[in-house]
This record gives structure tokens, C-alpha cells and sequence, in this order.
């Protein structure tokens, strides 16, 4: 039996009745579910004296939503997390969404917990997620069927949600304005050229690129100091972002391919950000987990840093990060930057800004 271990801990067994150290184990699982072949990992508790694995209660409904979450991405739907996520971001319990949408009070229980929602439903809870003005609609429509108190946290949250989609649509619109008042001298056809370093390959990503993104901004632990989780919708919107990235500025943030295997560990490049009120030239880095520390996003910092001077026009560049991301800070100084400012971003968050001019590169 091939499993991965992932921990160990000296209790009670249920199989035996002895105490000793019982094993969680990791056993990639494969079912068919309406004719479609899944694949899932599932978890277990193993037993060295009679040789057994077994699943506690938790496990078994954990096992059980991997099953169907499984399920669930073969044929584009939310999972449960990602459903959980979605009224969570409105501080809206199960029974008072249903009120909302005009379904059965027990509809979104189910959903989170056992049953497959259709893709009509699926399609509502999505455009719950990106709409919040349509949330407040809906809230005031149910205003009378929900507690004042619920409505209350609820509309207000929906508010500020409302009010940041506007910000960010508005930030939107000022970096696509300042594109096109830029006069890039033909410079956009030069993002095509692939940058090579050392070790990597750096390209532009394509749709493509989604499952090898994932592991890489979709890993909270691996994007702890931003304000958001990267759900699957979120993972296709950052490609789609750069694609737009691409067409309108001739640069983006491009896939991070290692030459030695093919694959994509992460993204570096060039994209327009802005910075305590004013719009920059900023050079991104995410590496994916397993790929810290070993210098990777240095060499494609400044594989990206060089391109841009020796490119482009910007006679500065950029990166800025939380300040509590000390590895991120530490990356910027090894691509020549010194920091430059600090300020408190609408988060409520430090940001450290660090830049390098163009004749203190010429220097290096």
C-alpha cells in the first residue's frame, strides 16, 4: 500500500485498543462519480500492530468533501471551501443566504457539507462573489425575513466591499489611461523575447499556466502578507490580468520556467502598480513554496531588471511589499534597490517602497 506520512501521535487506537503511536496517513484515492474519473488525496489513521488503516469520524467527512470537491473542479464548480469563503467575505450565516437567494432554508448547509449544487446555482454564487451591489439589493429585498442585527453586519460589510470593487475599478482605469498616454516607441513587441538566466526561463503566461499558478499564489502560506485568499476564480483572473498587461504595456509579470525540468515555479516581471498615490513601474517575484531559498527570484529580479533599462524608458523602478515580508524586502536589496519610502496603505498595512534609478544600475 503506497501512502505519504503525515504524522504521528501516541494515543488511544481504536483498531487494537492499545496505546501507541498512531499514524496519519495521506492515500491518493481514485472513484467515478456520474462516469467521471476522480482522483483525491485522502486521510487515514494506521495501525502497525494489525497492519490497518482506518478514518475517524473527522476524517471520513473530510475524505467525504475532498470526494466531491474533486468532482466538483471536473466540471467547473465551486467547492465547499470556496462556497464557505463566499458568505463568509459577507458575515452571512446559511439560513439567511437562502432567504437572500429565494431557496430552501437548508440549500447552502448542503452545499458546504455533502451535495453537489447545479450550475445554475453555482452561477448565483459567483456572482454573489464579484457583485456586491446585487448583494445589497438582495439584502434589502430580504430585509424583513433576516434579524436587524444580521442585516446590519451584513450591510455594512457589503458596503465597504462595494466601495473597495469601485476603488480598485477606478485604480484600474488610471493605469489604463497612463498606458496609453505613454509613447513606448515600439518597445511592446519587446516582451516576446524570452529572458534566459542562468537557471531560468522567463515567458509569457497563458491559461494554460492555471494548475502550476495555483501552487504558487493559490498556497495561502505562500502569499500570507497579501489582504486576500487566491481562489481558483481569483488564480484565472491574475492570468488574465497580465495577458491585459501584455497587450496594453508590452510587459507583465511572466511565467518562471526552471530549464532543468520545463515546469513553472513561479512569476517575475514588469507591471504598472500604484504606489502611495502614484502610478510605477514595479518588479513582482512569487515563487512557489518548495523553490524559497534558492535564489530564484533574485536571478529573475534582476534577469527583469536589466531587460526594463535596457528596453524600456523608465529611468526608475520599483518594488514594494508588506513591510513584515522581510524575504520579499531582502530579495529588492539584492536587485540594487534601497528603500526609498514607507507608508500606511488602505488596508491599514505598512508598505516599504524600495527603488533603483537607472544611473545607480549603470553602476552595479
Amino acid at each position: 500500500m503506497d501512502f505519504e506520512l503525515i504524522g504521528m501521535k501516541k494515543e488511544l487506537c481504536s483498531v487494537c485498543g492499545k496505546e501507541h503511536n498512531v499514524k496519519t496517513i495521506e492515500i491518493v484515492e481514485h472513484d467515478t462519480i456520474k462516469g467521471v474519473n476522480i482522483v483525491y488525496p485522502a486521510l487515514y489513521q494506521y495501525c502497525d500492530n494489525n497492519d490497518k488503516v482506518f478514518a475517524n469520524k473527522r476524517q471520513e467527512q473530510g475524505n467525504f468533501l475532498k470526494n466531491i470537491d474533486a468532482y466538483r473542479k471536473t466540471q467547473g464548480l465551486l467547492t465547499s471551501d470556496e462556497i464557505i469563503f463566499i458568505r463568509e467575505k459577507y458575515d452571512i450565516n446559511q439560513t439567511d443566504l437562502c432567504q437572500l437567494l429565494g431557496w430552501g432554508l437548508k440549500t447552502v448547509a448542503r452545499y458546504e457539507t455533502r451535495f453537489v449544487q447545479d450550475k445554475a446555482h453555482d452561477s448565483i454564487l459567483r456572482k454573489l462573489d464579484k457583485d456586491p451591489e446585487w448583494f445589497l439589493s438582495l439584502l434589502e429585498a430580504s430585509k424583513d425575513a433576516i434579524s436587524e442585527k444580521n442585516y446590519k453586519r451584513s450591510h455594512e460589510i457589503a458596503e465597504n466591499l462595494l466601495n473597495e470593487k469601485k476603488d480598485v475599478d477606478f485604480q484600474k482605469e488610471r493605469v489604463v489611461r497612463y498606458a496609453k498616454s505613454l509613447d513606448m516607441n515600439g518597445q511592446k513587441e519587446a516582451c516576446h523575447v524570452v529572458i534566459e538566466t542562468e537557471r531560468l526561463r522567463l515567458r509569457e503566461m497563458t491559461l494554460d499556466d492555471f494548475d502550476a499558478l495555483k501552487k504558487v499564489i493559490g498556497d495561502d502560506d505562500n502569499m500570507q502578507y497579501y489582504p486576500k485568499h487566491f481562489d481558483d476564480e481569483k488564480v484565472k483572473n491574475w492570468i488574465e490580468w497580465n495577458l491585459t498587461n501584455y497587450s496594453v504595456f508590452g510587459f507583465g509579470l511572466w511565467a518562471m520556467i526552471l530549464k532543468e525540468t520545463g515546469e513553472m515555479i513561479g512569476d517575475c516581471g514588469l507591471t504598472m502598480q500604484i504606489i502611495n498615490g502614484a502610478i510605477k513601474p514595479e518588479i513582482g517575484y512569487h515563487v512557489r513554496k518548495d523553490c524559497h531559498k534558492k535564489g530564484y527570484a533574485k536571478e529573475a529580479g534582476r534577469a527583469v531588471r536589466d531587460w526594463t533599462f535596457n528596453n524600456l524608458c523608465f529611468n526608475e523602478l520599483y518594488s514594494y511589499m508588506d513591510k513584515a515580508n522581510k524575504p520579499s524586502y531582502r530579495t529588492a536589496l539584492s536587485l540594487g534597490m534601497k528603500m526609498v519610502d514607507e507608508y500606511i496603505d488602505k488596508d491599514g498595512v505598512i508598505d516599504r517602497v524600495c527603488a533603483i534609478r537607472r544611473e545607480e544600475w549603470e553602476e552595479l
